[in-house]
């Protein structure tokens, strides 16, 4: 690339999204970022530099990943690598059916199954990179997987308090409501308060 002339913008686009590929598999270093983006792109991603200015390019790329996809992507100086540490815009999104999958995931494998923390560290990763509201469509789905009141109960649960309770769980909220139960004779409504679910 010769000096002065301007970047397409989808080059820039297409290394940003290998920077970020690659980062997503885990800690990486300057080394591992540029050898993605020359790997997806061709040896002449970053024109033919080669250290300071090399490194300065990367430098504009992470700039423009953390400011323009806001995708908080930053060198941890513990880790000694680069590491994404927030996603303020998705990288994934998934159909219903699948999240509803990873709810039942969540469910099955539990403390006691084999390979219980791999399996928890995948669907954590998946979670880390959707949507805030797609999170909390696996959160409806867990509920209804772990308390599936409507099998257990004739009544109707109302939509907006079935919906309020989903909520409370997803924000790890505590909820206080009355209730009345059919095994005590007063019929006097008794106050509960159930703290944030933890798994």
């Amino acid at each position: 690339m010769s000096r002065g002339k301007r970047e397409s913008q989808w080059a820039v686009v297409r290394r940003c999204l290998a920077i970020i590929r690659r980062a997503q598999r885990g800690p990486a270093g300057r080394e591992d970022l540029i050898e993605a983006v020359l790997g997806q792109e061709g040896p002449d991603a970053y024109g033919e530099t080669e250290g300071q200015v090399l490194r300065r390019r990367l430098e504009n790329d992470l700039r423009r990943i953390r400011d323009s996809l806001l995708v908080e992507l930053y060198f941890d100086r513990r880790e000694g690598c680069y590491v994404i540490r927030d996603t303020w815009l998705p990288l994934l999104d998934l159909p219903d059916e699948d999240l509803a999958t990873i709810a039942w995931l969540e469910q099955t494998f539990d403390l006691d199954s084999p390979q219980h923390d791999e399996v928890h560290a995948l669907l954590g990763r998946l979670r880390f990179y959707l949507p805030l509201e797609r999170r909390a469509e696996i959160e409806r789905s867990r509920t209804a997987l772990a308390m599936d009141l409507r099998q257990r109960d004739e009544d109707e649960i109302g939509s907006a308090v079935w919906n309020g309770l989903t909520k409370a769980l997803v924000e790890r909220r505590r909820v206080e409501f009355s209730y009345r139960s059919p095994q005590q004779e007063d019929g006097v409504p008794r106050r509960h308060v159930v703290d944030p679910y933890e798994r």
